[in-house]
């Protein structure tokens, strides 16, 4: 963090320490913030703040909805009377707010422009590609590399939540074992505030019959991983082949 400014060390200190005093401290009487997040958070439909009592309201409402909200700084562009931050924000985005500076060092214009890391398809791809990479060893631990410590995960055959990182992995190490073969296609992907719905095709071999399932998964995200994760989908034509072996 050598190259940061002063001003740019106490900006990220302050909302990594979700000091709403200190962050709003930073800030002019008269401000021109603009954000998608104001947008997505349904404060303004174009995005933008145009006072300090309003950008505290909104400061407030973010910091109550990501409790878990830390920033890490990568980089700092400075130029006559602004400067650039360059960020891993919330949700495991990228950001760049441009912020101009009034005569006594204070912000009185914000633009914040945000770029998910991994956007949501390419997400969802990857993940139904683990699931239907069973045949090499380790099958497990890639699906569940894709979802958070705490996570919780709910499916037909077991309704029961299950709770953590450790106890899936555990149960998809009997559940892949079982179903070797099996291929998960995305047929539809549906953006939602926190996450997606994903509705899929997936064949399962059961002896020489190939069962075509659809189903759905609500998946809420958090940090870039699945913080929890319920499948919904009819196992009757599963079931009666399973019946026959």
């Amino acid at each position: 963090m050598s190259d940061m400014s002063q001003f740019a060390h106490e900006w990220i200190h302050a909302w990594n320490g979700h000091d709403l005093e200190e962050i709003m401290s930073h800030y002019a009487e008269e401000i021109d913030f603009v954000s998608p997040v104001i947008q997505q958070m349904g404060i303004d439909p174009e995005g933008r703040i145009r006072s300090k009592p309003a950008l505290n309201a909104y400061f407030e409402k973010a910091l109550a909805k990501y409790p878990d909200l830390k920033f890490e700084f990568y980089h700092e562009l400075r130029g006559p009377g602004s400067t650039v931050l360059y960020y891993k924000s919330i949700n495991n985005t990228l950001s760049a707010e441009y912020m101009e500076f009034n005569a006594s060092g204070l912000v009185t214009k914000v633009r914040a422009h945000y770029k998910p890391l991994q956007d949501m398809h390419t997400f969802v791809s990857s993940w139904l590609e683990a699931w239907s990479d069973t045949e090499k060893p380790g099958a497990a631990a890639r699906v569940a590399n894709f979802y958070r410590d705490d996570c919780r995960y709910k499916d037909p055959g077991n309704p029961a939540t299950i709770m953590g990182k450790v106890a899936l992995e555990n149960y998809l190490t009997s559940l892949l074992a079982l179903n070797k073969g099996w291929k998960w296609t995305l047929r539809e992907l549906i953006p939602i505030d926190g996450g997606c719905v994903v509705r899929w095709q997936a064949k399962i071999p059961v002896q020489q019959e190939i069962v075509s399932l659809e189903g759905m998964d609500l998946l809420q995200m958090e940090e870039g991983k699945i913080k929890y994760n319920e499948v919904y989908f009819d196992r009757t034509t599963w079931l009666k082949a399973l019946k026959k072996i």
